[in-house]
């Protein structure tokens, strides 16, 4: 946790980025939309369980050929951190739900070649 706006945008930054179906640059509107996230009080903790939880739902609808673009904007969490926000989940949900993303991540990044070959 962290009392310096900067510094939390930073975190965001690093949490948003580290997954492989996110592609941005981390835009001035994602600055805009975490330091808000700051000023409304949204704890670390929430903002992670949210890309987790985004991005797992991502990684199926790739995998299931439903989406093929990667997330390009923090906004698109935006509904998720309200939503877990108003859900109670265990510890024990959230280390799941990362080992979760961690798999589905894997098999997807393994498909990618498969599907850039196919398309080209």
């Amino acid at each position: 946790a962290t009392n310096d706006e900067a510094d939390y945008t930073e975190q965001v930054r690093r949490l948003f980025q580290s997954r492989r179906c996110v592609e941005s640059p981390f835009s001035p509107a994602d600055q805009k939309l975490a330091a808000g996230f700051f000023r409304q009080q949204v704890r670390l903790e929430q903002i992670e369980t949210a890309l987790l939880l985004g991005c797992a739902r991502k990684y199926v609808a790739m995998l299931n050929g439903k989406v093929s673009g990667p997330i390009t904007s923090l906004a698109y969490f935006q509904a998720v951190v309200d939503e877990v926000g108003k859900l109670q989940m265990s510890a024990d949900y959230i280390n799941y739900l990362r080992q979760r993303v961690a798999r589905l991540e894997e098999q997807w990044v393994g498909q990618r070649p498969a599907q850039v070959r196919h398309q080209a």
